[in-house]
C-alpha cells in the first residue's frame, strides 16, 4: 500500500490477478475519504432448543442491594406502570456466597409447583456435584461466568424481558418462524384455526436486501450450520428458511461438520490456487515491506508518523503476515484456514470436554476467516440444548426420585427443570456452549482488525436465544446474550430488564411470568441493525386478512415488527380473567429496543 501525497488514496499493489496489501490505515485518509470506505456488517445468530434455565441463573440477581444500587429505572409506557431495568454489566459482577440471600425474592425466579419445592440454592449457580461453577469468584451471571474479560463485557448486552405474545410449545425456530402460528408448518397450515403465513428468516431478509451484500458476491448468502451431530435436536434448515414462489424453502447452505463447512467456504479458493501464485508471494512480500517502511516507525523500519490505532494495527499485521498460508482471493489477500475438508469432526453435545471445545474453536475459525475473506456475512448457528444423553439415575452425585427413567433428556430434564437436582445440568450445558462456542467466536472476531476501524466484532451483531424462556414450551423471559456495536448501531456493555413488574402473567393457576417486550421487536432491531429499514421488512396486512388476534396497521398498510403479530389472550396474574396484555406495544414493534440503540 503506497500513500499518494496527491489524492490521499490508497491503492492495492500486486501482480497477475494475486493481491497482498498493506490493511487500511483510516488515520493517512481524510474524514470524507475515509467515509467512503465499505462498511459490511455482519450476523451471527445463535439458537438453541428448549429453555428452563432459570432467571437468576440467566440475569443478575436485581434484588441484592450491592447489585440494585447499580442499576437505573426508566419509564417505557406510563399509563401502564411499564417500568425497566438497565446497568452497566461491569459494575454487576457478584459471588454465588453473597446473592444466596435474596434468591427469594428474585421476579420470576422461584422453583415452581411442578418442582421439588427444594431451597433456591440448591439449583443456583452450581454443578451436578455442587460445586460453584465460578469458585467464589465474581461474575454477570453463573452462564456469563468469571471467564468473560471486562474488555469484552463492555462489547456484549445481555436483555431479559422478550416474550412470544402467545403459548409457544416447540417454537421451531426462532428467527422469523414463530412455531405453528406463523406458518412454515406445512404438516399444520391452519393450527388453532389460524391461517398460515409464510415468513421468511431474518437472515434471508437481510441477504435479499441490496444494501446488506452491496456489489459484492457471497459464496453463500447466509450459512445455517449445525455445530453438533445430528439428532433428535437437530432442526435443520428450519432455523434459516428463504423466500419461494410458494412460500418459504430451506436454507440450502448447510454443513454438518468443520470440513463441509470449509469446502463450501473456501473449496473454491483452494481449487483456484495455481504455481504462479505461488512464485509470486516473495516479490509480493517484499513489495508489502517496502510499502511497511515508508509509513511506519516499528520494528522494521523507520518511516511516517501515524495514529496509534493505525500503528497497533499495522504492526499486529506484519507480525501476522509470515502465518499465511493459503491463497489469495480475487480482491485482496485473504488467509485460508489450515483444516482438512475431510474433517467430520462435529460437537458431541453428550460430551461437553475438550474435544468438543476444539470442533467450536475450528467452526468460529471458519466464521471469522469467512468474514474477513468476504464470503458471506451471515450465519445462522443450531446450538445444543444440552447434553444428549441424560440419564436420570446413576449419575455421579445424583439419585433422582420423581420416578422418570432412561436416558431421556426431553421428559426427564426439560420437563423437570424446576427440580433442584436438574436445573444444575440446565446450567452446565449452557455455560458451556456459551463459553466454547459463543464467546470463543467474540474472542477470535475481536482479534481481527476492520479496515474502518475497530475490530470485526465491533461490525457484527451476535446473539444467543433459546426456543423457550425459563420456563420450558412458554414464551416469556426468552433469554438473550448479544455481542457486538453492528458498525455503532448498538450501545454495547448494557444489562436491560425489559419486563413489567406490575404486569403478571398468568398459566395453569399459578402466575408464570411478567409482561415483557414482544420478540417481533427485537427482530426488527437485527433487521434494522443490518442497515434493513422497515420499509422492507414489514409485512403486509393483506397476508394477515382473516387471522384471529390483534393485528396492528401501519400507514403504509403494513404490520410494525417482524415476524407473524400473533396475539394470544392470557390470564391477567393468578386469576381467571383473560386479557390481551400486548396490546399497548403492538404499533411499536418496529421501534428500536430501548437502552440498547
Amino acid at each position: 500500500m503506497l500513500y499518494n501525497r496527491m489524492s490521499r488514496r490508497h491503492f492495492l499493489q500486486g501482480a497477475g490477478g494475486a493481491t497482498l496489501a498493506l490493511p487500511f490505515l483510516p488515520s493517512l485518509m481524510s474524514k470524507a475519504e475515509a467515509a467512503t470506505l465499505p462498511s459490511p456488517k455482519f450476523m451471527v445468530a445463535f439458537w438453541s432448543g428448549h429453555g428452563g434455565i432459570h432467571i437468576q441463573n440467566m440475569s443478575p440477581v436485581a434484588t441484592n442491594p450491592a447489585i440494585a444500587s447499580q442499576l437505573q429505572t426508566s419509564t417505557l409506557y406510563a399509563a401502564q406502570s411499564h417500568n425497566i431495568l438497565s446497568g452497566k454489566l461491569v459494575n454487576l459482577k457478584s459471588t454465588r456466597a453473597a446473592n444466596l440471600p435474596y434468591l427469594g425474592t428474585v421476579l420470576d425466579g422461584t422453583i415452581r409447583p411442578q418442582g421439588d419445592g427444594a431451597p433456591l440454592t440448591n439449583s443456583y449457580a452450581i454443578d451436578p456435584q455442587g460445586n460453584d461453577f465460578d469458585a467464589g469468584a465474581a461474575r454477570v451471571t453463573p452462564i456469563v461466568g468469571s471467564f468473560v474479560s471486562d474488555a469484552l463485557l463492555n462489547k456484549m448486552n445481555l436483555v431479559a424481558g422478550l416474550d412470544y405474545m402467545y403459548y409457544s410449545g416447540h417454537t421451531w425456530g426462532a428467527l422469523g418462524n414463530f412455531c405453528n402460528y406463523a406458518g412454515n408448518n406445512p404438516t399444520s397450515p391452519t393450527a388453532n384455526s389460524f391461517t398460515n403465513v409464510w415468513v421468511p428468516s431474518i437472515d434471508a431478509v437481510c441477504a435479499k436486501y441490496p444494501g446488506f451484500y452491496g456489489t459484492a458476491n457471497p459464496v453463500a448468502p447466509s450459512v445455517m450450520l449445525n455445530t453438533y451431530y445430528l439428532s433428535a435436536e437437530d432442526y435443520g434448515a428450519l432455523l434459516s428458511k428463504y423466500p419461494s414462489s410458494s412460500g418459504v424453502v430451506d436454507n440450502s447452505f448447510t454443513p454438518n461438520n468443520v470440513g463441509q463447512l470449509f469446502s463450501l467456504l473456501f473449496g473454491n479458493l483452494v481449487a483456484n490456487q495455481n504455481p504462479v501464485v505461488a512464485a509470486k508471494k516473495g516479490f509480493i512480500l517484499n513489495k508489502v515491506h517496502d510499502d511497511y517502511t515508508r509509513v511506519a516507525k516499528g520494528a522494521y523500519g523507520p518511516g511516517r508518523r501515524i495514529g496509534q490505532a493505525d500503528r497497533s494495527r499495522l504492526e499486529e499485521f506484519m507480525a501476522n503476515l509470515m502465518s499465511i498460508i493459503g491463497g489469495m482471493t480475487p480482491s485482496g489477500a485473504c488467509a485460508i484456514p489450515s483444516i482438512s475438508p475431510t474433517d467430520t469432526s462435529s460437537v458431541f453435545s453428550a460430551s461437553g470436554d475438550a474435544t468438543s471445545a476444539a470442533t467450536f474453536h475450528l467452526y468460529n475459525q471458519l466464521i471469522t476467516a469467512a468474514f474477513n475473506c468476504g464470503l458471506t456475512q451471515s450465519f445462522i448457528v443450531g446450538m445444543p440444548s444440552l447434553f444428549d444423553v441424560f440419564v436420570p439415575s446413576g449419575s455421579p452425585g445424583q439419585t433422582f426420585t420423581d420416578g422418570v427413567t432412561g436416558p431421556d433428556s426431553h421428559q426427564a430434564l426439560f420437563h423437570e427443570h424446576n427440580w433442584a437436582d436438574r436445573q444444575p445440568f440446565m446450567v452446565k450445558g449452557h455455560r458451556y456452549y456459551f463459553q466454547y462456542g459463543f464467546y470463543d467466536l467474540m474472542q477470535q472476531l475481536d482479534a481481527v482488525s476492520a479496515p474502518q476501524g475497530g475490530t470485526l466484532l465491533d461490525q457484527a451483531m451476535m446473539f444467543w436465544t433459546h426456543e423457550c424462556g425459563f420456563n420450558t414450551h412458554m414464551g416469556n423471559g426468552l433469554p438473550m446474550i448479544m455481542a457486538g456495536g453492528a458498525g455503532g448501531f448498538f450501545k454495547t456493555g448494557n444489562y436491560v430488564d425489559l419486563r413489567n413488574a406490575n404486569a403478571p402473567i398468568g398459566q395453569w393457576s399459578s402466575i408464570q411470568g411478567h409482561v415483557g417486550v414482544p420478540y417481533n421487536r427485537f427482530l426488527a432491531t437485527a433487521l434494522q441493525a443490518m442497515g434493513v429499514p422497515p420499509t422492507t421488512y414489514e409485512l403486509s396486512q393483506s397476508l394477515f386478512s382473516g387471522c384471529t388476534g390483534r393485528i396492528p396497521i401501519t400507514s403504509r398498510g403494513t404490520v410494525p415488527g417482524y415476524g407473524h403479530p400473533y396475539q394470544q389472550s392470557m390470564y391477567i396474574g393468578n386469576t381467571n380473567t383473560q386479557a390481551f396484555l400486548y396490546d399497548y406495544q403492538l404499533n411499536d414493534m418496529s421501534v428500536t429496543l430501548p437502552i440498547i440503540t
